[in-house]
């Protein structure tokens, strides 16, 4: 009876507890109106316009206000803010380079800068619930057509070794790899790769149906390609052809000796054939 008791008493006091709990993170989520504390990750390019969208719970809160806080210097800064029946009102810092959309609140930034890359939080405010959010914008600047470079070129053996460069004008946060034939090119048997990727070494011979490789740059906002045919730089074409000039001329000494030899036992069989008619002839 006494353990009856014992799990009777800690069991309300486990459901009591579990009901606190829940009451005080609803009661929680309630007052700061964002139980969860957004936070997104938003990739803008270097030049080009942005828009930093949220979506209120209300259609017209009582005032919406934008902070910005820089990557590099940390300083948190007032961007933007909207008091309901009263103007926006912007930093003189940005120009006229950022503003609220009074549509939906969301701020919109024109030719971005390196600079307006950091944290970016919006707090608006009803009569009764507030809503937070958090934005970490990165900005990038394009990736341009790449360029390969032949940087050597051996041919040796009926293998070809050659080293490709690939490399851009501008471009931030660069990635690059390489293709043939619409698949990755690893490092390892015919191929390695150093700096980063940048630089392919290739070892090919005459069997290869794919001889076009394809370098790859690209960041989270762009991505370039170029492509390389590895026909001419290794002789492949002019080396195919001598070869199949070099076995069709074989053939044709080989086919001309054995219509040679044909002719000679015809006639050797053929003088045979007169003699012996010639002899019985005679008998």
């Amino acid at each position: 009876m006494f353990l009856h008791y014992s799990h009777s008493v800690i069991g309300l006091c486990t459901s009591w507890l579990m009901l606190f709990l829940f009451i005080t993170d609803h009661g929680l989520g309630q007052v700061d109106g964002n139980p969860s504390s957004l936070q997104r990750l938003v990739n803008g390019t270097w030049g080009q316009s942005l828009k930093l969208s949220l979506h209120l719970p209300w259609a017209d809160p009582l005032v919406v206000t934008w902070d910005f806080r820089n990557s590099s210097a940390g300083k948190r800064l007032q961007v933007c803010s909207k008091a309901r029946h009263n103007p926006v009102d912007c930093n003189n810092e940005f120009g006229q380079r950022i503003r609220i959309n009074l549509t939906d609140y969301s701020l919109e930034i024109q030719t971005l800068k390196k600079s307006d890359q950091g944290l970016y939080e919006v707090n608006a405010r009803s009569e009764q619930d507030v809503y937070e959010e958090k934005m970490e914008l990165r900005v990038y600047e394009r990736v341009s057509r790449p360029k390969i470079q032949l940087m050597t070129n051996v041919f040796s053996g009926g293998i070809c070794n050659v080293t490709l460069s690939c490399s851009v004008e501008s471009g931030s946060d660069l990635v690059y790899s390489w293709w043939r034939g619409g698949e990755v090119v690893q490092s390892g048997g015919p191929h390695s790769m150093t700096d980063n990727g940048r630089e392919l070494s290739v070892s090919s011979n005459l069997h290869v149906t794919s001889r076009v490789y394809n370098c790859r740059v690209r960041n989270p906002v762009s991505e370039e390609t170029e492509s390389m045919d590895l026909t001419g730089p290794c002789h492949l074409t002019s080396i195919g052809k001598d070869k199949v000039n070099g076995n069709l001329h074989s053939v044709h000494i080989l086919v001309i000796r054995a219509l040679i030899f044909m002719v000679v036992v015809i006639l050797i069989i053929a003088g045979v054939c007169v003699w012996k008619r010639r002899t019985v002839k005679e008998n």
